[in-house]
């Protein structure tokens, strides 16, 4: 094997290594995950706190996936300062919420706004704490 071959499959090598990397990186920074299974269905959702001592100031959620058609996700309650709704607009889905939290549990309301919705959803979370 000649020596740029060599280079060559180095560089694929450690890039690959980054990757990894990268991708335990992300997945332990939101230890909660719940998937929207089917997407064409409305969907309620209650995100639990992990155990902890000290309190919550603030919660983000990770919203990854890809969809035919726009959806709608409530974050919190009705009549609560901190409800939130969002639009998450067809194909694919990578954005991120983050805002104030103080509450050891969060409510997600899931609606398609199409009846015949295909794709996928996952929602990663973390709630954060002082």
């Amino acid at each position: 094997m000649n020596r740029s071959r060599k280079a060559i499959i180095a560089v694929i090598g450690l890039i690959g290594l980054f990757a990894l990397f990268y991708y335990l990186v992300e997945a332990s920074r939101y230890p909660g995950k719940v998937s929207v299974d089917p997407v064409s269905d409305a969907q309620d959702f209650t995100l639990q706190a992990e155990a902890g001592s000290s309190q919550i100031f603030a919660i983000e959620l990770q919203f990854e996936g890809e969809l035919s058609g726009d959806a709608v996700i409530t974050i919190g309650l009705p009549g609560n300062p901190y409800y939130i709704r969002k639009t998450l607009k067809a194909g694919e889905i990578d954005t991120k919420y983050e805002g104030d939290w103080y509450y050891e549990q969060c409510p997600i309301r899931y609606e398609p706004k199409e009846q015949q919705m295909e794709g996928y959803l996952d929602i990663r979370y973390r709630f954060i704490r002082n």
